[in-house]
């Protein structure tokens, strides 16, 4: 929902339960419940995704930024389409 700034963010390190609240944190969150015959997202899994890459994330030092965009889900199945990440320490922001 990025298109829209309506995000939910965080520094990792995260758990399945943070990242479940962040999922109720855009405007745009009735469209993961499911929308006009759309199947509803698999919020548990979701939020699992997003904890076991915010762990990979925390765990690689090598590893400064990272940014998935976009992360499609499909009801319980999920594909990164795009990453970026930046190797080196990370930015320490002003």
């Amino acid at each position: 929902m990025e298109a829209l700034k309506d995000v939910a963010l965080r520094l990792a390190l995260i758990g399945a339960g943070e990242a479940a609240a962040m999922l109720k944190e855009p405007k745009g969150r009735q469209l993961l419940a499911g929308y006009r015959g759309a199947p509803a997202l698999d919020i548990r899994a979701f939020a699992q995704l997003l904890a076991d890459v915010s762990a990979w994330f925390a765990g690689a030092e090598w590893l400064a930024e990272m940014d998935i965009n976009p992360l499609i889900a499909n009801s319980g199945s999920f594909t990164i389409d795009d990453a970026r990440m930046f190797i080196g320490l990370p930015l320490v922001q002003p």
